[in-house]
């Protein structure tokens, strides 16, 4: 895919505004759904505002950004834009261009250093080469797939040309660190929907599809990859639409279960117990022979509650039997951190306040994002140290009884700064470095509580607009998801206003 397409592709995709936190649920999930009409949406917008006073952070501003940006896109009847149409007029066009013509000489131009701008762009997940300490790799969820060779100091891509430009799951296969899996749309927003699983022998340089395909007009999103380490022919896909396993590399699948699953992983070391959950509502779902059969635990008989919008799980190699859940409720706030030692079977709560899941530093607020952001990571060497990811991220020292501030959006309350809204939490193994994907890009810390960015080379800012003049063409305004909005002039890029950008006009 050219750049010129790449850049289309990403404008048409970024329909979904982030930092929603509502109790009211049906136009946030009808917003990430392109099959709902525009217009129901809309009265259902509405329907929940009218007679409430409009407060910061609550999704009526996002609404709005999203409803001026999808307004003039859709059919008079209400019927909102299918991506594989384009798609398909975009692969097309490019069929019909002979080598002597093309659609412009386009080449990226940034921005490159989140530093500048206080953040690249958001990020969905993070793996690490199995027998090499100096690569890893990154998924973004309308970016493609990026890779370090020098620890997170420098990036760059292949995937410009695949089919979908989003990437929510990573596996490496242990044996064989050239072959590796990638699950491909936005898992947490829905921004790029699913094109299937993807295969590379190369380690990442070129991609094929597998037995798992999917259209992308059908809204599929992957959330979940599970590589047995022991038997690589085994692969468990999770999916808002089931539950998919294969025996034989990839090549066929079995649809095993059901459901909108939102997660999935591991025992740690004990590849056939595998835990997985369902979002809105949220359950967990277990697994004792490698996923060919699931079994939902019963919410009174397990400890676990039976209201929740999202669970997140997070296992640890210094326990393989303590498992913990992180839940958020229906109001996308803190409803519980529980703690299993028996591998997921019974879980029991640990704590349901501060507010993990808000913008606060002292988790006095209510509500949060945890329809959208929402991550864990316990630590490999004490079962007692958790980390959370939500807006913020908060550590617990004592098995989550008590929490304290570890990052915060702004660098609020003593804590160190990383950019709202985490994605992903995972220590790199064997070693006490965690990194965090958020809205913003890559951030990790070695020590516990300094954190540092590692995004430079990346070119995944998401534009909702672009404003230019014809005179001064070197000036060029941008309006980025979650990443303020940004100029471009002979001295390079700088941001002018933080927060959601949108329009912009020289």
């Amino acid at each position: 895919m050219s750049h010129s397409s790449r850049r289309l592709l990403g404008l048409f995709s970024c329909f979904l505004l982030t930092s929603l936190t509502v109790v009211g649920q049906d136009w946030v999930d009808g917003m990430q759904d392109p099959t709902v009409n525009f217009y129901t949406v809309q009265e259902q917008f509405e329907s929940y505002w009218e007679g409430k006073e409009i407060e910061k952070g609550k999704g009526w501003k996002q609404f709005k950004r999203w409803e001026h940006f999808t307004e003039e896109r859709v059919r008079p009847d209400g019927l909102r834009p299918d991506p594989a149409i384009l798609m398909q007029a975009i692969q097309q066009s490019l069929a019909q261009q002979s080598t002597a013509t093309q659609l412009g000489d386009w080449k990226p131009i940034g921005p490159f250093d989140g530093n500048s701008i206080g953040g690249i762009g958001r990020l969905n997940v993070v793996a690490f080469h199995p027998t090499n300490s100096q690569i890893l790799f990154v998924g973004a969820p309308a970016g493609g797939l990026w890779k370090s060779v020098d620890n997170g100091l420098s990036w760059s891509t292949t995937t410009d040309q695949l089919t979908n430009l989003g990437v929510s799951t990573i596996a490496i296969d242990p044996t064989n660190p050239d072959h590796m899996f990638i699950g491909t749309g936005d898992r947490d927003g829905g921004d790029t929907y699913s094109h299937g699983l993807l295969e590379s022998f190369d380690g990442g340089q070129t991609w094929n599809t597998t037995g798992l395909i999917h259209s992308v007009s059908s809204s599929i999103r992957i959330t979940g990859l599970h590589l047995n380490p022991n038997n690589t022919q085994e692969l468990v896909v999770a999916t808002r639409s089931g539950m998919f396993r294969s025996t034989d590399g990839g090549n066929s699948w079995n649809n095993v279960t059901g459901g909108g699953f939102q997660s999935l992983h591991q025992k740690s070391g004990d590849p056939s117990i595998l835990v997985a959950t369902t979002y809105s509502p949220a359950r967990v779902h277990r697994s004792t022979d490698g996923g060919a059969t699931w079994t939902q635990l019963n919410a009174t008989a397990s400890g676990l509650p039976s209201a929740g919008r999202r669970m997140e799980i997070g296992t640890t190699p210094a326990d393989p039997n303590t498992m913990y859940c992180l839940v958020a409720g229906t109001n996308n706030g803190f409803l519980g951190l529980y703690r299993s030692q028996d591998a997921g079977l019974t879980w029991t709560l640990r704590s349901s306040s501060p507010n993990l899941l808000g913008w606060s530093s002292t988790g006095s607020d209510t509500g949060g994002q945890g329809w959208y952001d929402l991550a864990i990571a316990v630590s490999p060497d004490d079962k007692d140290i958790i980390y959370t990811g939500g807006v913020n991220i908060w550590r617990s020292n004592n098995g989550g009884t008590s929490w304290s501030i570890n990052a915060h959006w702004t660098g609020s309350g003593g804590a160190d700064y990383v950019h709202a809204d985490i994605h992903d939490l995972e220590f790199r193994p064997g070693t006490t470095q965690l990194y965090a994907c958020s809205d913003g890009g890559l951030s990790m810390t070695s020590n516990g509580s300094t954190w540092n960015e590692y995004q430079n080379g990346m070119n995944i800012t998401q534009y909702y607009r672009i404003g230019t003049s014809p005179a001064d063409t070197v000036i060029t305004l941008g309006g980025a998801q979650d990443n303020g909005s940004h100029r471009i002039n002979s001295s390079g890029w700088d941001r002018i206003f933080g927060g959601d950008g949108m329009d912009c006009a020289i």
